[in-house]
């Protein structure tokens, strides 16, 4: 984790995205930053697809927001209030 950390602070910059399949190719402009947080938001999906499986044992503890989007903790904890 440390090295991955050490390595992901990098200045942002533009970039295009490119993907295909057969015949049909898609670029798109996104840069350095949106790419990051896209990878983050994707984790945290998985995420809530390995907390789905590990409900299913009561011994495992993991933290109530382990697989839930910043956006719906910060949603939650406004309507507690």
């Amino acid at each position: 984790m440390n090295e991955i950390l050490s390595e992901i602070d990098k200045p942002n910059k533009n970039l295009i995205l490119e993907q295909g399949h057969e015949n049909i190719n898609y670029s798109i402009s996104t840069n350095y930053e949106r790419e990051l947080l896209y990878n983050l938001e994707h984790s945290i999906h998985h995420q809530a697809l390995i907390k789905v499986a590990v409900l299913k044992n009561p011994s495992i503890k993991i933290c109530e927001n382990f697989g839930v989007a910043k956006s719906t903790i910060e949603y939650r904890n406004q309507c507690v209030q």
